[in-house]
């Protein structure tokens, strides 16, 4: 796993906006399941094709806080 997104959902299987103020969560909607590596493949894409990304100070961004 060499993307950060992933790795977090491979570890928390969701992500929280980590923007000041913002309440915002992405959680994939194809339940966990081994193996999960893949799951968080797939769940990191379907987070990027949402909008969510990690921003230039390296803290998780929804959509919203990432425009």
């Amino acid at each position: 796993m060499n993307n950060l997104l992933e790795e977090m959902l491979f570890c928390e299987f969701m992500l929280v906006c980590e923007s000041h103020d913002c309440r915002a969560f992405f959680e994939f909607e194809e339940v966990a399941s081994d193996p999960m590596d893949e799951w968080a493949k797939r769940a990191a894409l379907a987070a990027k094709a949402s909008g969510w990304t990690i921003g230039h100070t390296g803290l998780v961004k929804c959509a919203t806080c990432a425009a």
